[in-house]
């Protein structure tokens, strides 16, 4: 390149940078106004920063391949471009329009990805199931929220978006809305209420839900280049920067838009997660200290006879290239696993599993063991002249991923400047995250190949060597001076970018014990900011520190609002970890001094083993209290917050509150048998786990060691047939015994891919009931499977679902409207082997009963078979399964008698009684 053109190119990008500048302050509408008009790049550069993350966030929620996801992106902003002069005219709130485009491109992509993976799948040789519980979890939380999001009122919407996705305030949300204040406020709030009981519907809490989301942000496109790209869409021009899938993608949701207004969004694949998430974590292990345990064996079965469980590893593979396609040789790739973001990891961190090393075509090959702990994967590589790439692994890996390696380039510059206007020296720069890779890395271990964090010289200067702002790339500042603060640099911003701080706030914390009264050393303290109005925490901006020999100790806080403290004790200390909510008092809000009193503990100890006596590491282990907890200990984090997970020696220590409670033992994988666990008081519902035990503890003596062999099962192959004999293409099985360990009432699905699917962890001396539907052929049955496995599968066929008209009446037995809020199935426990009768039979029992719309299975029309008044429809019934209609009124819940129906059906069903 000559010197002539390289100064021109510097010229253009810096009066790029000097336009954008200038425009900065503008409004969505003011700046998208500006772009109608006069095809303004500078004006659409700076939409595509605001918003880009949102838009990056809501594609990576709906589609696992990161590349897909990054044409949708592209997409979406062609869309606007496209559309800028009636969004204009109609005065639209730019980022809630943004969201549902995105999120309606992107799931019209997915259908194409599945259909995709399909044909793929039926031409290759089968692959082990690579799909740990907890990604499944998580990423099915995340549509889910997703899901109810987009079926909210447009008004309520909007503010919703605005807050959790766009993270504004509620004063800029209204002046996004334009609108009073109070009316802002008071339409985040119904949007919060209404959002709150849509996913209590599905079994969700609204702050776990929340914070899994805003977990996982997406990666930034490149503002500039999409700028330009958007410029030459709208001008019929070549449009160069962005890919072929995404112009087509473009058109295609033009064409939707044009022939149709925007609809409610439902659907998905939906497991939920109830309350706090501590159970999916590593968490201190806590040795035996100063308690006393009366250990009662829970009434759980013998276990069965040990058998050999599926030890097949999980394979990634794929090719390392350069942006250009070409083969990267000889790359030294990493597979990382996520922890999602918890109470006891506020900071989202990727963990290495494994490492390889790529060939001279590129390609690169990597076993992982089969249970794989932990949330989504990812890659991360490096190469020679190369900098830092990152991908994300899809959720059932295909193939082949991708990952592409930017040439080397200038540093990263970031320059600091203090509260005082002054350069800052001494400050600490470290990424964060690049691509598809988020890591908090002071005072952690870093991913492999990450870059060295950086420290600002007397000028304010730092320098990140070895990545590129195009990879999508997030900085942190933090210094004992200033309040941390959390950069993105967007795609594009090649030049130095520069980060003012504010000056440090404090918050204080002394904790002490709540029996005694005297300080506690050594608890470790995690203070996260919460969402406007809501008791929602904001993800990767926690501040985490350890009080001293006094019990004290002094958090630097982000921002002066709401918060939530956690208190984490240490190990072998006996006191529960303990989490509250609080205000920043607005009279002092540079320091604010907080006492926190947690409550003791009893600490129990033991062994997790398996069949074959060996240790089982990884294992979650948690208590369930029995009764109410003691008011003069609110916040205390027990059952699914308090677990911990197993040493590589099997070995663990629990915190337990003193009482009667509940041990429950989870494998790290599916291959042990789970069985029902009786007694466990307090819990409200029937739990399963691998193993169990009632204790009942006192405060000041030593309790027994609880150790507990876990029963391998067996592995069923299920064939699933559709009516005419062809295989289920894309079938869901659901099995009651095949709960989730921290939420028993949500069910594990068994997706069935081209007619085949398993059963993990069978008692071969059981038979177990399952559901099993295919929605898309409209077809379901009710089966049992047995436990043993057989040389050929066990073969479900389905049959057309079915229909039915539930009406509501009053005491008198006359119609009365409607409008129900739940429709359950029931699903039996698993039974004797051989067991005669139909175990779907019976009245249903509310201990398994499920809520059909985490599965889909709701669809509820306005009126139902023979329009009769006050009936309300119900189709999608899976034949042979028994339901109930419920409503809920403010004296309780009222039900229908349980109801069947047969395949094709279309019957009358039971009245409720709306009005006694």
């Amino acid at each position: 390149m000559s010197s002539h053109t390289s100064s021109g190119n510097l010229d253009r990008l810096a009066a790029t940078v000097l336009r954008v500048s200038a425009r900065s302050e503008l409004s969505d509408l003011e700046l998208l106004g500006r772009f109608a008009s006069d095809r303004d790049e500078a004006a659409f550069t700076v939409l595509v920063r605001r918003h880009g993350r949102l838009v990056a966030g809501v594609c990576r929620r709906v589609l696992h391949d990161s590349h897909h996801a990054e044409d949708v992106v592209q997409a979406t902003f062609l869309l606007l471009a496209q559309k800028a002069g009636v969004l204009v005219r109609r005065g639209v709130v730019v980022p809630g329009w943004l969201y549902l485009a995105a999120r309606r491109i992107a799931t019209r992509a997915r259908r194409g990805d599945d259909r995709r993976r399909v044909r793929e799948k039926a031409a290759a040789p089968p692959r082990p199931d690579s799909e740990p519980d907890d990604v499944l979890i998580w990423e099915e939380v995340k549509r889910a929220v997703d899901d109810e999001v987009a079926g909210l009122p447009a008004k309520y919407r909007e503010a919703v978006v605005l807050c959790y996705f766009a993270g504004l305030t509620q004063d800029q949300i209204a002046a996004q809305l334009r609108v009073p204040r109070t009316t802002a406020q008071f339409r985040l709030e119904k949007g919060r209420s209404l959002l709150e009981q849509r996913l209590v519907r599905r079994g969700l809490a609204l702050s776990a839900a929340v914070t899994t989301v805003l977990a996982a942000p997406g990666d930034a496109p490149a503002a500039v280049p999409l700028a330009r790209a958007a410029v030459a869409w709208v001008k019929g021009d070549a449009t160069i920067g962005v890919t072929a899938a995404a112009q087509a993608l473009a058109r295609d949701g033009a064409a939707g838009l044009a022939t149709r207004a925007w609809a409610v969004m439902l659907g998905g694949l939906v497991l939920a997660a109830v309350g706090g998430m501590g159970w999916l974590f590593p968490a201190p292990q806590l040795p035996p200290e100063a308690a006393v345990a009366a250990a009662v064996p829970l009434p759980i079965a013998p276990a069965p006879r040990a058998v050999e469980q599926n030890r097949e590893p999980v394979v990634v593979t794929g090719r390392v290239s350069d942006p250009s396609g070409a083969a990267v040789p000889h790359a030294e790739v990493a597979v990382l696993a996520a922890d999602p973001v918890s109470a006891r990891q506020p900071l989202a961190h990727a963990r290495e599993l494994a490492r390889g090393r790529a060939g001279g075509d590129g390609r690169f090959r990597i076993e992982l063991p089969r249970a794989v702990p932990g949330g989504s994967l990812s890659l991360v590589a490096r190469a020679d002249n190369h900098a830092l790439g990152t991908a994300s692994v899809p959720a059932r890996p295909p193939a082949d991923t991708a990952v592409t390696l930017p040439p080397v380039g200038a540093p990263v510059r970031v320059r600091v400047i203090g509260p005082d206007g002054r350069p800052a020296a001494g400050v600490r720069v470290a990424a964060t995250q690049i691509g598809a890779v988020r890591a908090e890395v002071a005072g952690r271990e870093p991913p492999p190949f990450w870059p060295a964090a950086a420290v600002s010289g007397p000028d304010g200067r730092a320098e990140l060597a070895g990545v590129r702002p195009l990879d999508g790339l997030t900085v942190t500042v933090r210094d004992d001076r200033y309040e941390p603060a959390v950069v993105a640099l967007l795609g594009g911003a090649d030049g130095e970018q520069e980060v003012r701080l504010k000056p440090a706030r404090t918050c204080e914390v002394t904790v002490a014990s709540a029996g005694s009264g005297r300080p506690v050393a050594g608890v470790r303290l995690v203070l996260v900011p919460l969402a406007a109005g809501t008791d929602d925490p904001i993800a990767g901006l926690a501040a985490i520190g350890e009080s001293g020999a006094d019990g004290v100790c002094r958090l630097a806080p982000v921002g002066a609002g709401r918060y939530r403290l956690t208190a984490l004790p240490p190990p072998g200390s006996p006191y529960l970890a303990t989490r509250v909510a609080r205000d920043w008092p607005a009279d002092d809000p540079a320091k604010h001094v907080e006492r926190l009193a947690i409550p003791p503990a009893v600490v129990v100890r033991g062994r997790v083993t398996g069949p074959d006596g060996g240790p089982v590491p990884g294992a979650i282990v948690h208590a369930i209290p029995a009764g109410e907890r003691d008011p003069a200990s609110p916040g205390m984090m027990t059952g699914a917050d308090g677990a911990v997970r197993t040493g590589a020696d099997g070995a663990f220590a629990l915190a337990v509150p003193p009482g009667d409670a509940a041990v429950l033992v989870h494998g790290p994988g599916e291959d042990y048998v789970s069985r029902p666990v009786a007694g466990a008081a307090g819990s409200g519902v029937r739990r399963y786990a691998h193993a169990a035990a009632r204790v009942r503890l006192t405060v000041g003596e030593e309790p027994a060691a609880q150790d507990f062999r876990l029963a391998a099962g067996e592995r069923v192959p299920v064939k699933v047939e559709l009516a005419d004999g062809s295989p289920a293409a894309q079938a869901v099985l659901v099995c009651r015994s095949r709960a989730l360990a921290a939420t028993p009432e949500v069910l594990k699905r068994y997706v069935v891919a081209d007619g085949r699917v398993e059963l993990p962890g069978c008692d071969p001396d059981r038979d177990y009931p399952v559901l099993v539907w295919d929605l898309q052929k409209r077809q379901g049955a009710a089966a049992v499977v047995p436990g043993r496995r057989t040389d050929a599968p066990v073969t479900i066929r389905l049959a057309p679902l079915g229909a039915a008209g539930v009406r509501g009446v009053d005491a008198a037995g006359q119609p009365a409207g409607f409008a129900p809020t739940r429709l359950a199935f029931t699903l039996p426990p698993d039974v004797p082997r051989g067991s005669k009768g139909d175990p779907f039979a019976g009245e249903p029992d509310p201990d398994n009963e499920f809520d059909a719309r985490s599965f889909d299975l709701r669809p509820i029309a306005p009126r139902g078979p023979g329009d009769r008044p006050g009936e309300v429809g119900l189709n999608g019934l899976v034949p042979g399964a028994t339901y109930r209609v419920a409503l809920q009124a403010q004296d309780g819940w009222r039900r229908s008698e349980g109801f069947r129906v047969r395949s094709g059906e279309s019957r009358r069903g039971p009245d409720v009684v709306v009005r006694p």
